[in-house]
């Protein structure tokens, strides 16, 4: 009865008070987020100053972590290996010219740091940011918004975990964008995130425009990880399917989260021929359907040929005109690096070819298919250059 009494219009007034509560709470959340990690990054660089200055060590720092939790009772976050933490992260962003107040301004303590800045801000960087970033100053600012808007314990696992400053920038990216959390964060370097996507074996740069190129590079894998139950026996391509599927939660995580699961054994047809997708999905961020084919053996040139075709068809029978071209990933158990490049050079359609083993999996006699760091290294500089042309 007391809904009657209401006017009609009470309950949507409600849910938009509702969800804009909701949101103020988010943004408050944020906000202090924000603002504990610019308190603990200019802590850092006190605590690192008066190191450098006076020759303070480890006893001092002990004291003022036990008289701030004494002044501050009940307030975490001043343990000795945090304002350790504090000190490695000031530092290490004072070296590429940014701090908690200042981001490349002509404050004399900054002015080395700059310098040291224009050697680490390179091509190799210049790759994980928007292509509007070509000077050191946009760099840093870039990275300044990257950092603060990632939480005080993601960054200091990126810190801890990576060796140099493309592989920060990358989690960075990734931790903001996908919104991961601490366990996220470790489990994606853990399963080597970042070497999977710069390793990633694709023609994207011959196939895809100029606008999505760079975003098509960060949203596929060169080897993806599937849960089967004994990953080192004979598998067949139906149970790998079925695989997927049965854990196409976590697989739809493991891509990503741009992913949509649209179908398994999707079927198309040609003057009354059928054929079918393995996986078809659709990847939000690039407007486009993804063609997944699964081989349950080593990578063979013939599969390019048959993932194209289902690509086509799906291009001509269910791609709608305001999608993108689809995108074909070719799943194999192994594959030779070098056969992989000989056909992604030739093919004409945007294709990858991944594999579905983690690399601790793999046996021994699969270890020479494995990238040296050379090749990590060739392989990056050489995406780099080509995408910031």
């Amino acid at each position: 009865m007391k809904d009657k009494m209401f006017p009609s219009g009470y309950k949507p007034f409600l849910q938009d008070i509702l969800t804009k509560i909701q949101s103020a709470r988010y943004e408050m959340l944020k906000s202090v987020s924000k603002q504990t990690l610019l308190l603990y990054w200019d802590i850092g660089r006190a605590v690192s100053a008066k190191i450098k200055s006076a020759g303070w060590g480890k006893s001092v720092v002990e004291q003022l972590s036990k008289d701030l939790r004494t002044e501050i009772p009940g307030v975490r976050g001043f343990s000795t290996r945090n304002i350790w933490n504090m000190k490695k992260f000031a530092e290490f962003y004072a070296a590429l010219g940014i701090s908690a107040t200042t981001v490349a301004e002509t404050d004399t303590s900054l002015i080395s740091a700059i310098t040291v800045a224009e050697n680490q801000f390179n091509e190799t960087t210049l790759a994980l940011v928007p292509n509007s970033a070509t000077t050191v100053a946009e760099l840093q600012r870039h990275v300044y918004e990257l950092i603060t808007d990632v939480g005080w314990v993601q960054n200091c696992i990126i810190l801890e975990k990576c060796k140099d400053l493309k592989q920060v920038v990358f989690y960075l990216k990734q931790t903001k964008e996908k919104g991961w959390s601490k366990f996220d964060l470790l489990e994606k370097i853990a399963q080597n995130y970042f070497e999977n996507h710069t390793l990633a074996q694709n023609n994207f740069d011959a196939t895809v425009s100029e606008t999505l190129k760079a975003q098509a590079a960060l949203e596929f894998l060169d080897d993806y990880n599937i849960e089967l139950l004994n990953p080192d026996q004979p598998v067949t391509e139906k149970a790998l399917e079925n695989a997927i599927v049965e854990n196409i939660v976590k697989f739809l995580h493991e891509m990503g989260g741009s992913f949509a699961f649209v179908g398994r054994q999707f079927r198309i047809t040609i003057d009354e021929k059928e054929y079918f997708v393995d996986l078809l999905f659709f990847n939000l961020t690039l407007n486009c359907y993804v063609v997944f084919e699964l081989k349950a053996r080593e990578f063979s040139p013939k599969d390019i040929g048959q993932t194209q075709m289902y690509m086509q068809l799906i291009n001509k029978q269910v791609k709608q005109p305001q999608h993108n071209n689809t995108i074909g990933i070719v799943l194999c158990r192994t594959k030779n690096r070098l056969e992989v490049e000989y056909m992604l050079e030739i093919a004409k359609d945007p294709m990858g070819v991944a594999t579905y083993n983690r690399y601790s999996q793999l046996p021994e006699e699969y270890a020479k298919y494995l990238p040296s760091e050379e090749e990590l290294d060739r392989r990056l500089s050489k995406f780099i250059l080509e995408n910031h042309r």
